[in-house]
C-alpha cells in the first residue's frame, strides 16, 4: 500500500509542525513507553506555551537556545518551539561532561537553555555557570528564577512588550508580538555539536532547509503511514536520529516512544514488546549485544546444533528460523530497523541478511 508524497510549501520546520498538527491533531506523537501519550494538538499547545515564555525573558529570533537533556517527550516540545519562532536550537549530547556541555553553551553565545533534572543535578558543583536569560528543567517545564538573569535590555524589552499587549487588548486588538516570524528555508536552525574527538567540539550548522529536505526526500524511500510507531533509543542530539526518529515520523503522523532506561538487550526487548514499533533505529552495537546475547547462545548450546550451525546451508536455515523468532520478539510488526553511525560486524551483518 503506497501514501500520497506530502509537499510542504516551504522547506522550513515550521511548515512541517504547522502540516503536521492541523492533519494529525488528535493522533498521539509523542510518549514515554507504557505511558499516556501527547497528541499533536497537545504537543502544538505545549509549543506555543513554551514560545511565550522564551518571548517574556527575551529571547527573539536568531537566538541561540541550548537543549541538554535525554530522550523525553517534551524534547520535541523544546525543539520546535525554538525552531519554529526563528531562533536556534542547540542540543547537546546528554553523555557529555558537564564542564564539557557549559563549554558549548558558551561557545554558540546561549542565551537559555533547557536541561533535564538529572543532568543539571550533575552540574551543582560547576562553580561559572553561564549567564543565561532563561533556564528551565525540561522534565516539568519549571523556570529556575534564581538562574535565570534577563539583561537589563532584555527587562525593558519585556515590560515594554507587557505595557504594549495591555495596550493592544484595550483596543481589541493582537499585539505585534504575535506576528508570525518570517523564516527562510536558508535560515539557521540547529547548531549540533560533534562529540570532538580531534579537540574540543565543534558546531554543525544546519538550515531548516537541510533538515526538512531530508525529512520529505525519506518518504520516497518508505511509506510511514499515521498511527505507525516508532521506539526512539538513540540521542535525539545526534542529527540521525533527531531527523529520522523525530522530524520524519512527525511530518507523517507517526507515533514516537521513548524509555527511561539505557537501552540494553533486556530493557530493549521488553520495550519493544511492549511498544510493538513499526519503525526503529539503532547503532551496530545494540544489535551485536542482542546476537552475542540472544541469538548466539542457541547456536552454541551444544555439539550438534554448533557442527550443524558450521554448514552453510544449515546455517541459513537455522538464521531464519531464528530471525522469525527475533521479529516476534521485537513485537511482530517491525518494517523497518535502520542500523547505522559505523560499521556492523561481519558475523552479525550475515546473520541480519540471511534472517
Amino acid at each position: 500500500m503506497s501514501k500520497t508524497f506530502i509537499t510542504l510549501p516551504q522547506l522550513t520546520l515550521k511548515a512541517l509542525f504547522d502540516y503536521s498538527t492541523t492533519h494529525y491533531g488528535d493522533l498521539p506523537t509523542v510518549q514515554y513507553a507504557g505511558e499516556s501519550p501527547v497528541s499533536y494538538r497537545q504537543l502544538a499547545d505545549q509549543v506555543n506555551m513554551i514560545q511565550r515564555l522564551l518571548r517574556d525573558y527575551g529571547i527573539r529570533q536568531g537566538d541561540k537556545v541550548a537543549l541538554f537533556s535525554e530522550n523525553m517527550p517534551n524534547w520535541s516540545a523544546v525543539y520546535f518551539a525554538v525552531t519554529t519562532m526563528g531562533a536556534i536550537i542547540v542540543p547537546i549530547l546528554p553523555d557529555f561532561h558537564s564542564s564539557e556541555a557549559l563549554h558549548i553553551a558558551i561557545h554558540a553565545e546561549c542565551k537559555a537553555a533547557f536541561i533535564s533534572q538529572k543532568l543539571f543535578e550533575t552540574m551543582l558543583d560547576e562553580t561559572q555557570p553561564p549567564a543565561l536569560n532563561l533556564l528551565v528543567i525540561i522534565d516539568t517545564l519549571k523556570v529556575l528564577e534564581k538562574l535565570s538573569t534577563p539583561s537589563a535590555v532584555d527587562k525593558v524589552l519585556k515590560k515594554s512588550g507587557e505595557r504594549l499587549s495591555k495596550a493592544m487588548d484595550k483596543l481589541g486588538k493582537e499585539p505585534t508580538e504575535k506576528k508570525e516570524p518570517m523564516i527562510d528555508e536558508d535560515d539557521l536552525a540547529v547548531i549540533i555539536y560533534t562529540s570532538g574527538t580531534t579537540g574540543s567540539s565543534k558546531g554543525v550548522m544546519l538550515t531548516h532547509k537541510n533538515l526538512v529536505f531530508d525529512a520529505t526526500a525519506a518518504q520516497k524511500i518508505v511509506d510511514i503511514f499515521p498511527g505507525d510507531s516508532f521506539l526512539s533509543i538513540l540521542p535525539l542530539a545526534h542529527t540521525f536520529e533527531c531527523t529520522v526518529g523525530m522530524l520524519i515520523p512527525i511530518l507523517n503522523g507517526a507515533t514516537i516512544h521513548y524509555i527511561k532506561k539505557p537501552p540494553t538487550p533486556t530493557v530493549l526487548i521488553k520495550a519493544m514488546a511492549q511498544v510493538r514499533p513499526d519503525f526503529m533505529l539503532s547503532v551496530p552495537l545494540v544489535m551485536e549485544k542482542i546476537y552475542k546475547n540472544k541469538i548466539l547462545p542457541s547456536f552454541q548450546k551444544n555439539f550438534l546444533i554448533r557442527t550443524l550451525y558450521a554448514i552453510p546451508f544449515l546455517r541459513k536455515r537455522l538464521n531464519r528460523i531464528a530471525g522469525k523468532k527475533l521479529i516476534e520478539t521485537f513485537g511482530g510488526k517491525i518494517r523497518f530497523f535502520g542500523i547505522g553511525g559505523a560499521g556492523i560486524s561481519p558475523s552479525v551483518e550475515r546473520f541480519l541478511n540471511e534472517a
